[in-house]
């Protein structure tokens, strides 16, 4: 039956200093997504009901560590963990809940995940990963977290990558097909060659189903946060983005960059965890026609010329004793900025951290099958992207992050209960790029 394979991840576990980031946390359900497609798996997600701080509670939570919350008229259950930003699709999970419900919870799972891969191997030398056999849901399990998801889906790639037999052809057929894929789309998988264009393909038909969905209230609240910090235009993708996670890399560096897309004037949005300095460095900038700011580069100064919206500045009082609504705002922020370095009309930037691969993820969509298949590029078209750096280490949500200062946004705003912005948040926030139907 449909739940008779399944890959259990286990989010937020697996970490001794406690649930990854934010940016981590979505990069391994879009790995596991990957992962469960491939072996044909349903992917269910099990949280810990005692996680409300790596991702926060809505701000319309009845109660601070209440069970229920209201939106929309109704009143839901509150769910943990990335379950509060994530909705988890029906063709992912193929109807599955949980499996043995009626003897194995959360902590119980984790537990038997620890005593089998203690080693870093499971019991069948699955690296990362557990087997076992559920008897009450008739399934055999696969358990992964948050963390070991990473070495399981390194340890398929050989596997992913191989085009050398009969089966091997017919599963990256039948993986394509699982991730939403036409006939053509799904014959172009089954004979690409080269594990990076292989899975450039593969991460772009999931992006293109829209994973990782949001829930509707995170999807109000981000317009909500957009509306209030007058980012409209980024997010309708008319204007470019900046991508700034290290303090080191002087802002000229990343704006000599956009010659190299297009010359003109750039209104671009600056993504960065360090906003102060960021603004200090605009200001130092030669002012030119119109308070727009120039590169001091001399053959630059007839081409470029800029004005800038940095992101929003930290408020790091609240830091010191924040809520479970503290870290949603925190939450909210943070969706906010990767859906504008996902829309943007250009993006520039260090894309080797986890958001930055995640951008990345988001603006790339399969090319043209007649193309491909004519040998006429790349198997993957992405949006006006300039990658600072070496674009090799930029590649892959599966890759771990190069750079250990990301974007992370810490500062404290309300955002929901905005009526005005909630219908238009339905239609433009749903998604991190545009509007998508799940495969089936």
């Amino acid at each position: 039956g449909s739940c008779s394979d399944v890959l259990l991840l286990l989010l937020g576990a697996g970490d001794p200093d406690g649930p990854p980031d934010l940016a981590s946390q979505l990069r391994a359900y879009v790995v596991a997504s990957l992962a469960a497609t491939y072996t044909d798996m349903a992917l269910v997600l099990l949280e810990d009901a005692a996680d409300s701080t790596s991702v926060g509670c809505p701000d319309d939570t009845v109660e601070e560590h209440g069970s229920s919350f209201h939106f929309d008229g109704h009143y839901k259950i509150f769910p943990r963990g990335l379950s509060t930003l994530v909705r988890h699709p029906a063709w992912l999970s193929r109807g599955c809940g949980p499996p043995c419900p009626g003897s194995y919870g959360y902590g119980d799972w984790l537990g038997l995940w620890r005593s089998a891969s203690g080693g870093g191997e499971g019991e069948t030398g699955i690296p990362g990963a557990a087997w076992f056999l559920c008897e009450e849901s008739a399934s055999n399990v696969l358990v992964v977290t948050s963390e070991s998801v990473f070495a399981y889906f390194r340890q398929l790639l050989p596997e992913m990558a191989d085009r050398t037999s009969g089966e091997s052809i017919r599963r990256a057929h039948g993986w394509a097909v699982n991730l939403g894929a036409a006939e053509d789309e799904a014959a172009i998988m089954s004979t690409l060659q080269g594990e990076d264009d292989i899975m450039d393909y593969a991460e772009a038909l999931a992006a293109r189903t829209g994973i990782p969905l949001l829930q509707p209230w995170i999807s109000r609240d981000v317009q909500s946060f957009v509306a209030e910090h007058h980012m409209e235009s980024w997010m309708s993708g008319n204007k470019p983005a900046i991508y700034k996670p290290e303090y080191q890399v002087p802002l000229a560096e990343y704006l000599v960059r956009f010659s190299e897309v297009q010359c003109g004037t750039h209104h671009a949005y600056v993504a960065t965890q360090h906003p102060l300095a960021v603004r200090e460095e605009v200001q130092s900038l030669p002012e030119i026609r119109g308070g727009r700011r120039t590169v001091p580069v001399k053959r630059m100064k007839r081409c470029l010329g800029f004005t800038f919206k940095v992101g929003p500045v930290p408020d790091d009082g609240w830091l010191r004793n924040p809520t479970c609504r503290d870290g949603y705002d925190r939450t909210v922020a943070t969706v906010a900025e990767l859906m504008v370095l996902a829309r943007s009309s250009i993006l520039v930037g260090d894309l080797s951290t986890s958001e930055g691969r995640l951008a990345r993820f988001f603006r790339s969509t399969p090319a043209r099958s007649t193309s491909v298949i004519n040998g006429g590029g790349r198997p993957t078209d992405t949006k006006a992207t300039v990658v600072m750096g070496d674009d090799s280490l930029s590649r892959h949500v599966y890759r771990p992050p190069e750079s250990a200062d990301g974007l992370t946004v810490h500062f404290y705003v309300k955002t929901s209960g905005s009526r005005v912005y909630l219908d238009r948040a339905r239609r433009s926030a749903d998604t991190w790029t545009r509007d998508v139907a799940g495969p089936g």
